[in-house]
């Protein structure tokens, strides 16, 4: 009988000492607490763990000690094996010592009996170390970024692991547990572990997953979210998730110079029912007034998508300053730093359509694209055109 992806997973993770987790570029909040709680798991079988991700952690999820874990790269050193033929000689003594300067390790071999030759040396160099490699929240390798560029041979001499929601995941590992239905990974990764058939889901643990389907869910507040994501949270939570604490920390960490932007963005949404298409648009005098940066646009997209009911995609378009690392202050069009757009959808095939249309890559779902040399206004009629035109 063909076993199931949860069931070839188990019988991997028993054979493997050393695990690698991976997760795709600019990670969203539920692929870093995923690759956490998967991690942390692991750790509590026995294996050793590296966890590798590119791209900045939410700041929100400071709260959870172990993103200080996470790595931005993987280990690059691979072992350089000496061996000695001894089918015919067998080896008396063994030792090795540096030269003074330490720049020559001698080995010293003394054989029992016979004598050794440079004819039973040889060389080899094996792979990364790593037995199985996870790739969580990836439709294809090259999501991964750099660490995949860079490392293209781990991904073929390791098994690799595949779990995704995602429609357009390419199923590309030895192992796929892709699940579209789920809410999010936190909730594949639940079942996997319950499946387990013992107590494997402890309190951080438990804090991970469900800051992830909460994040995934928009507090449940998106069409992701199903009966089954709540249930799930509810056994979270009587795992011993922190809930108040992953409420606060994604939702209740704003700034009031990001609510005074935020709700004039929102006091400004233009809607177009037919074409499930919501707009806001913000000039330099908006940051100035609220005395926040475009750092605090981070998440308006949701926001608005959440606030205004039947919309697919979400445009946000704002004058940037020169520099975001500087306090907005007041100039003239044609001294900012040009104008930036927001791109929201919750749909996959819009989302593809239009990261070709504007060839550039999604983050989260976001995508953000810059203009220089012409107007607010003129970029609002020329992206607009173009969404509609993948709205039909």
């Amino acid at each position: 009988m063909e076993l199931s992806s949860q069931q070839q997973i188990f019988e991997v993770v028993e054979k493997s000492k050393k695990v690698l987790l991976l997760t795709r570029q600019h990670p969203a909040e539920d692929a870093v607490c995923s690759l956490i709680a998967l991690g942390l798991y692991l750790e509590k079988s026995g294996k050793e763990v590296d966890m590798v991700t590119q791209g900045p952690i939410p700041p929100v999820l400071e709260f959870i000690p172990e993103t200080k874990k996470v790595k931005s790269n993987v280990r690059q050193s691979k072992n350089f094996v000496v061996s000695l033929d001894t089918s015919e000689t067998k080896v008396a003594q063994f030792s090795y010592d540096f030269d003074k300067d330490g720049k020559n390790l001698n080995i010293f071999i003394t054989p029992e009996g016979g004598s050794f030759t440079p004819e039973h040396l040889s060389t080899k160099i094996l792979g990364f170390g790593y037995d199985t490699v996870f790739i969580i929240h990836s439709t294809d390798f090259e999501s991964l970024g750099p660490v995949y560029t860079e490392s293209a041979d781990l991904f073929y001499e390791t098994p690799v692991i595949n779990i995704d929601c995602s429609s357009s995941n390419e199923q590309f590992g030895e192992v796929n547990l892709v699940d579209t239905t789920a809410s999010s990974i936190a909730e594949i990764l639940y079942e996997l572990f319950a499946a387990m058939g013992e107590k494997v889901i402890d309190e951080r643990i438990a804090t991970c997953l469900l800051t992830g389907i909460i994040a995934s869910t928009r507090s449940f507040q998106n069409t992701s979210a199903t009966p089954k994501s709540f249930n799930i949270a509810a056994k979270l939570i009587a795992a011993g998730a922190d809930q108040q604490q992953v409420i606060n920390s994604l939702y209740k960490n704003r700034s009031l110079s990001m609510l005074k932007l935020w709700g004039r963005a929102l006091a400004r949404v233009k809607h177009s029912p037919e074409k499930k298409l919501a707009w806001s648009m913000l000039n330099q005098k908006d940051f100035v007034n609220s005395g926040a940066r475009t750092e605090d646009l981070e998440g308006i997209t949701d926001e608005i998508m959440t606030s205004v009911p039947n919309t697919d995609v979400v445009v946000v378009l704002y004058e940037a300053a020169k520099s975001s690392q500087q306090p907005a202050v007041a100039e003239a069009p044609e001294q900012t730093g040009g104008v930036e757009i927001l791109v929201k959808s919750n749909k996959e095939s819009h989302i593809n359509q239009l990261a070709e249309i504007f060839d550039t890559a999604s983050r989260n779902g976001v995508m953000k694209i810059k203009i220089s040399g012409i107007s607010l206004a003129e970029v609002e009629r020329d992206v607009l055109e173009k969404v509609k035109s993948v709205l039909g």
